[in-house]
């Protein structure tokens, strides 16, 4: 059976996802998420008329292409470096790339798998202040979810991922996958950031 290469994105990055909420490796979870996001970066402005991709990579220039492949190139080469190692944290890189990944996604093709939108409002519940969510307009409703988070921040590590997979599960029963779900911020729109021509690191 034919498979395209937005198919084989969207299943190496729900992969991705459900090992990550399942506490598997997350060298894993960064090799098979960071796979998906360089197939939807480079099919981006093929499939699109927009500059988003243009965007996208000037937030990443940013934030240094060298430092957003470290973990990526060390899992992938090792003719020049053979005696890296891995020295610091580097799950906040692989839940960006997931993020980027997903974002991508939804713009090609308008919808979420359960796995995308399970995580995707995981981490928008979890990291409010990041994603700047406007307030709720119940100022009781608004201080209950944002005692929620604090709350949710204090669980200890081996309950951590148990609302990731009641997300999941929530998302799986939906008739759509949850593609009808809306919350205010689901509309991601990023602040234009000057365009580079600079190689995105190492193929």
């Amino acid at each position: 059976m034919a498979i395209s290469k937005l198919e084989a994105a969207q299943r190496q990055l729900d992969c991705a996802i459900r090992l990550y909420f399942a506490e598997e490796d997350l060298l894993a979870v960064h090799t098979l998420s960071r796979a998906a996001f360089r197939i939807l970066f480079d099919l981006y402005p093929k499939k699109s008329a927009d500059e988003f991709s243009k965007d996208l990579e000037g937030l990443i220039k940013e934030l240094g292409w060298g430092e957003f492949n470290r973990i990526s190139n060390f899992l992938k080469h090792a003719d020049n470096d053979p005696d890296q190692v891995i020295d610091k944290e580097y799950e906040t890189e692989t839940q960006m790339g997931i993020g980027f990944a997903i974002i991508l996604h939804h713009r090609l093709t308008k919808s979420f798998t359960p796995e995308m939108r399970a995580f995707d409002e995981w981490i928008k519940i979890t990291h409010p202040e990041e994603f700047k969510l406007p307030p709720d307009s119940d100022p009781a409703f608004e201080a209950a979810y944002r005692e929620s988070v604090e709350f949710l921040k204090s669980f200890p590590p081996k309950d951590c991922f148990l609302l990731p997979n009641a997300l999941l599960t929530f998302f799986r029963a939906q008739p759509d996958g949850g593609n009808t779900w809306y919350r205010p911020g689901d509309d991601f729109k990023m602040e234009r950031a000057p365009h580079t021509s600079e190689e995105p690191g190492r193929p």
